[in-house]
Order: structure tokens, then C-alpha cells, then sequence
């Protein structure tokens, strides 16, 4: 379903829907680091190196999410929540939650590139090459999101806000803030499939294999964003808008417009996690673990979007 959605190298790596839902979503190196439903659910998502950096499901929730270099770079529930999600070179990189939320989420090159919270919230969220590539909070606020390698794909403040988030492979993919918003974010292989702003404004943003799935403004808005594998599973636009985004795997996981707008984005194991348009809009958008964490309409709307280990950190 979304079981193993990244390609792993050995035939032993590709997990079943027995033995995993969203455990182990990127492939790990040696057999046994692939975690089974038993010791975790998006505890350590990411592979680490050695085996002792395979966190449990004891001692983290989303804490230190993706490996870092030294064991006391894994940090544990006590000093981390969202805080220092991206490993960082040296110890002092390391932002505790005092210091930091969301800011500085990916790691720099140099110390004069790693912001502060006096000057960032999002700004500059992923490394530049160069130094006048950094951007400050004055210049930009998710422009430039991504580092470009030649100087002309870097976009400043004036051509782009959202506008080309991801870099394109020629010099002509790379749009201007005139002729796309979020239109064709992510590259694609060839040049028919890059859509201009006169058939798309997120409709297919992700590139499809054969032509036929390639869908145009006509049938489309956001409606099957993510490849289906047969044909019967491409949603059109008569049942859905942002229902059922995620590919399901039995034909009674299709959820129709009928009992759902952007409610259970994410499978649910069982069906009674599958919530319905009378009791979500977009909250508990995760799963989570026990049934007393799932949050109905009457206490939040997009409070804990992401499952915390402990219930004092659920969010009301």
C-alpha cells in the first residue's frame, strides 16, 4: 500500500503488507535493520549506520528522524521534539528546544550559515553553495528552497515565492513566476510533460509512466495526485477533490466525495481508524498508535499532526 515505497536493493528487502504498514519506509542496508510492525510504526523512518542507532520505539516518536553522524547526536524524547530534525556537523549544531522549533531544519556547510532564531523561521531552509546564496528573513521567505548549481538557476525574491521549488534539469524548465505557481514542481523526463500554467495548477504534479496517466486540467485539480498502478484506481474528478490522495490497496479503502474531503489522508490498519467526513476535516491526519489518540473534531484541526509518544505532548 504505502509498504516499502522506496525501491530496496535486495529481493529480502522489499517488505510485505504482513509484516509492515509505514515501518521501515526507506530501505536499510543489512537485513536486520529492517524493523518490523512489532518494535515500530514512524520510529527511526530513516536508516542509521550502526545497529545501536536503531532507535525503538521506547525511546523515540519523531525524535531524530534521520541518522546522525556520533551516538550523542541521537537525540532522545527528553531534549528533542521537532527540534534539530536534520543531523548537523559539529556538536554545537545541535540545537536543543530551547533554541530552536523549525528553524534551521536542514544542515549548513559553514557556522555563518546555520540562523539563528533571531533571524529565521523557515527562511533559507535548505543549504545554498555559495555564500550570497543564503538568503536572510529580509530577502525571502520559502524562495529558493532548493540549492541550484549553476548561478542563474538560483531565483531571488524578485521571479519566484513558491514558484520552481525544485530544481529542473535545461535552463527553459525553469519557470518564472509569470507562468506558474505550483505548476510542475517536480521535473519531469520529457519536455511534453512539463504543463504550463494554461492546463495545470497542481494537477499531476508528479510525473506518471505512461502518457495515458498524464492527467490535464479537465479531470483533475488535486484529485490523484500519486500514480495508481491499475487503471480503475485513477480517480477522476466526478469522486474526488482531495479524497483518498494515497493509493489504497482494497477497492473499499477508495473513500468517494461522498465521505470525505481531506479527511483520512493516510491509511488507517484498521477500518475503524478510517474517519469519516462527520468526525475530521483534518485532524489526526497520522495514524496513531492507540485508539485514545485519535483526535475528533471537537479538540483540534490540525492539532498533533504528527503522533507524540506521551500523552501530555498531545496537543488540544
Amino acid at each position: 500500500t504505502i509498504c516499502n515505497p522506496f525501491k530496496c536493493l535486495l529481493v529480502e528487502y522489499n517488505l510485505t503488507i504482513a509484516v509492515c504498514t509505514i515501518c521501515n519506509p526507506l530501505k536499510c542496508l543489512p537485513v536486520e535493520y529492517n524493523l518490523t510492525i512489532a518494535v515500530c510504526t514512524i520510529c527511526n523512518p530513516f536508516k542509521c549506520l550502526p545497529v545501536e542507532y536503531n532507535l525503538t520505539i521506547a525511546v523515540c516518536t519523531i525524535c531524530n528522524p534521520f541518522k546522525c553522524l556520533l551516538v550523542e547526536y541521537n537525540l532522545t524524547i527528553a531534549v528533542c521534539t521537532i527540534c534539530n530534525p536534520f543531523k548537523c556537523l559539529p556538536v554545537e549544531y545541535n540545537l536543543t528546544i530551547a533554541v530552536c522549533t523549525i528553524c534551521n531544519p536542514f544542515k549548513c556547510l559553514l557556522v555563518e550559515y546555520n540562523l539563528t532564531i533571531a533571524v529565521c523561521t523557515i527562511c533559507n531552509p535548505f543549504k545554498c553553495l555559495p555564500v550570497e546564496y543564503n538568503l536572510t528573513i529580509a530577502v525571502c521567505t520559502i524562495c529558493n528552497p532548493m540549492k541550484e548549481e549553476p548561478v542563474e538557476y538560483n531565483l531571488t525574491i524578485a521571479v519566484c515565492t513558491i514558484c520552481n521549488p525544485f530544481k529542473c534539469l535545461p535552463v527553459e524548465y525553469n519557470l518564472t513566476i509569470a507562468v506558474c505557481t505550483i505548476c510542475n514542481p517536480f521535473k519531469c523526463l520529457l519536455v511534453e510533460y512539463n504543463l504550463t500554467i494554461a492546463v495545470c495548477t497542481i494537477c499531476n504534479p508528479f510525473k506518471c509512466l505512461p502518457v495515458e496517466y498524464n492527467l490535464t486540467i479537465a479531470v483533475c485539480t488535486i484529485c490523484n495526485p500519486f500514480k495508481c498502478l491499475p487503471v480503475e484506481y485513477n480517480l477522476t474528478i466526478a469522486v474526488c477533490t482531495i479524497c483518498n490522495p494515497f493509493k489504497c490497496l482494497l477497492v473499499e479503502y477508495n473513500l468517494t466525495i461522498a465521505v470525505c474531503t481531506i479527511c483520512n489522508p493516510l491509511k488507517c490498519l484498521p477500518v475503524e481508524y478510517n474517519l469519516t467526513i462527520a468526525v475530521c476535516t483534518i485532524c489526526n491526519p497520522f495514524k496513531c498508535l492507540p485508539v485514545e489518540y485519535n483526535l475528533t473534531i471537537a479538540v483540534c484541526t490540525i492539532c498533533n499532526p504528527l503522533k507524540c509518544l506521551l500523552v501530555e505532548y498531545n496537543l488540544t
